[in-house]
């Protein structure tokens, strides 16, 4: 989902700054299934009020300068809904972490437990900043529920069969592919 319907969605639940919606992404039930950095907040933003699908309105701040607060319009809202409602894009996946794994085998015993106790703190973590019990809504319920559901699963696996993996003697050994020798320095051709 573009970060424009994102935004759409997040003005759903209140009124906020850019900086605000950052935080919404990155903490709270929505930190395991929603990504978007302030160089994308900001000009969705922008494009949303130009269409007339959010408000700006400029809040005092004592010492700083004002900061825009943003609110979704009717007419934002019905196209929030009208997205929502319609055929939905395929969920993508991607992640450097899953690609290192991948090649587990190929890693030192020391990255490769390093990678997997990262992964435990990242899991953990959210884990802590899904509040289910700030689901103010049966949906927002459902999402932090089933977002708990998975990070823990995912946790199990990693403590169970990442450390097995991570102490396996013998995980180096099932390279399909040993490392290709050093190639001998080229001798000079005379001509």
């Amino acid at each position: 989902m573009d970060v424009r319907t994102q935004c759409l969605g997040l003005l759903m639940r209140g009124p906020a700054s850019g900086y605000e919606l950052k935080k919404r992404i990155e903490e709270g039930p929505f930190c395991h299934f929603l990504q978007a950095s302030f160089a994308a907040i900001y000009p969705a933003l922008s494009r949303l009020t130009k269409e007339g699908l959010v408000t700006a309105t400029a809040k005092a701040q004592a010492n700083r300068p004002d900061k825009k607060i943003y609110a979704i319009t009717p007419e934002g809202r019905h196209a929030f809904l009208e997205t929502i409602a319609g055929p939905l894009e395929e969920d993508s996946f991607r992640s450097p972490w899953f690609v290192a794994m991948y090649f587990a085998d190929e890693l030192p015993h020391d990255r490769l437990r390093a990678l997997i106790g990262s992964r435990i703190a990242t899991c953990e973590d959210m884990l802590r900043k899904i509040d289910q019990d700030a689901a103010d809504t049966g949906g927002a319920a459902f999402v932090a529920g089933l977002g708990v559901h998975l990070l823990r699963a995912e946790l199990s696996y990693l403590k169970s069969r990442g450390a097995a993996l991570a102490a396996s003697p013998i995980y180096s050994s099932i390279r399909k592919h040993p490392p290709a020798p050093k190639a001998p320095a080229a001798e000079p051709l005379e001509l």
